[in-house]
């Protein structure tokens, strides 16, 4: 990780490297201004090689081949994204200023300036593959303006924009301009501004794209015409079957193939991506706003999203409470399997209890008193790891000792055998703590388990945000249902 860099040059520039030759890059990243000529990239300014789980923040200004991860990628970008400032002249993008190799499952989010061929993920696709790809923030130029691409001459597969596109000639709420490629079940939702050959999907269209499979929605964007896709209202692009009837493949469903890209709440969002289920929000480049809080007394317990983590804060009463993260509107399917996670950071000692929780209900009223949890927490100067399950006036529970004031904790589920499985090393039965058996299917009978992230004390401890926080929740597995 390199912070508050400053660097500057002629070619191939990056915050990390300037030319990577058939080098893998990997769980890497840099912040601080980037400014060249050429190739110039917020991470790598040219990559041949692959580049993998990385991320870039801050600014990179130049001519031509600016991107804020990769200036001109000619190989592989794996698991990506990028929150930066972009500024130069041709080929700018918010990932990569061009592509001719492959993007996949990445993210740019980010603030795009040039005059031709700038688009929100990716300024030309060069022959290039972009899948399973996203794009956000803003895009703005003269010529070939995209909120994902803004000239293209590859392919784009199961994408989609939110970002917001201004310029003058082959401006698209997706592409500037198709030229050569195929662009297969993609979507955009962004304001799109332009003079001439402007349009919701697309600007300019002179290559393969299915308009049963693509979509934009016609409301957001401004735009009632496109070259390519077709306009639906925000309603329906919320609505599931729109997708479905197109042929996308999502998770729940295996007429439409095997492969669950998509997922949605419907009536809520739009489609999202199989790697973005539902993720943390707390300030850290994953925000997904599905989040609700619960705090029945905020001046005693709270929580903050700060410092790219979801921080407890107690004040030390004497009494047992605390303050929930709940989903909004969203829960895992109770008759199929899921695992979920999430880091936690604990090193408070000193009198009184205190703890913080993942864990599962199966109804989001809070008289039901019905929930399991797993929490990490100390009594006094005993650090602990405890589940507790209750059942209206049943309890269950049960502590070990912890050793370490960081680690993750797992909640996973096997509905064949209704078992419920705690650890604080990995999913799957033989890495348990704890098994709890004959509980959400057999007890609960629930089609749905709704999950809460919580911290709190009792007894007199005050906790900080320096002493308790979660960071990186995520659903690794399950089907959703509202």
């Amino acid at each position: 990780s390199l912070d508050n860099i400053k660097i500057s040059g002629s070619w191939s520039v990056g915050g990390l490297v300037g030319y990577n030759n058939d080098g893998i890059t990997t769980n890497c990243c840099s912040t601080g201004k980037i400014s060249g000529r050429s190739y110039v990239g917020g991470l790598v300014g040219c990559n041949i090689g692959t580049v993998n789980n990385c991320l870039s923040y801050g600014q990179v200004s130049g001519e031509d081949f600016l991107g804020g991860l990769v200036g001109n990628n000619y190989g592989d970008v794996n698991n990506c994204s990028c929150v930066s400032s972009v500024s130069g002249t041709w080929h700018i993008g918010g990932l990569t200023g061009s592509n001719s190799g492959n993007v996949n499952t990445s993210c740019g989010n980010s603030k795009i300036t040039g005059e031709r061929n700038v688009g929100g993920l990716t300024g030309r696709n060069y022959f290039g593959t972009i899948t399973q790809s996203c794009s956000m923030g803003t895009a703005a130029g003269i010529r070939y303006v995209g909120g994902l691409v803004g000239l293209s001459y590859g392919d784009v597969n199961n994408c989609y924009s939110t970002s917001k596109v201004d310029g003058e000639i082959g401006v698209g709420g997706l592409m500037g301009s198709n030229t050569l490629g195929t662009v297969l079940n993609c979507y955009s939702t962004g304001k799109v501004s332009g003079e001439s050959l402007t349009g919701g999907l697309m600007g300019e269209n002179k290559g393969d794209v299915n308009d049963y499979n693509c979509f934009w929605d016609a409301e957001t964007s401004g735009m009632l015409i496109s070259h390519g896709g077709t306009s639906k209202t925000t309603s329906a692009m919320q609505d599931t079957d729109t997708y479905l009837d197109g042929g996308w493949d999502f998770i729940s469903e295996t007429v439409n193939g095997p492969n669950d890209i998509w997922w949605i709440l419907e009536g809520k969002d739009y489609p999202r991506l199989w790697w973005q289920l539902p993720v943390d929000d707390f300030n850290d480049c994953n925000a997904a706003p599905l989040w609700l809080v619960y705090e029945t007394e905020p001046e005693l317990a709270h929580l903050e999203e700060i410092h790219g983590r979801l921080e407890v804060i107690t004040a030390g009463a004497l009494e047992d409470i605390d303050a929930l993260y709940i989903p909004y509107n969203w829960g895992l399917d109770a008759n199929r399997p899921f695992a979920v996670q999430v880091d936690f950071h604990f090193s408070k000692i000193g009198e009184g209890d205190g703890r913080i929780n993942i864990g599962l209900v199966p109804s989001m009223d809070p008289s039901a008193m019905k929930w399991a949890e797993f929490e990490a927490g100390t009594f006094d100067d005993k650090p602990f790891y405890l589940y507790e399950i209750r059942d209206a006036e049943l309890v269950q529970e049960e502590t070990c000792d912890r050793f370490s004031d960081e680690g993750t904790l797992y909640i996973s589920y096997d509905p064949n055998s209704d078992t419920l499985y705690f650890s604080n090393i990995d999913y799957s039965k033989k890495e348990a703590i704890w098994t709890v058996t004959g509980m959400i299917r057999s007890q609960w009978q629930c089609e749905s388990l709704y999950i809460f992230l919580s911290g709190g004390s009792e007894d007199g401890m005050a906790l900080t945000g320096e002493d308790a926080w979660l960071d990186n929740f995520k659903v690794c597995k399950g089907t959703l249902r509202q």
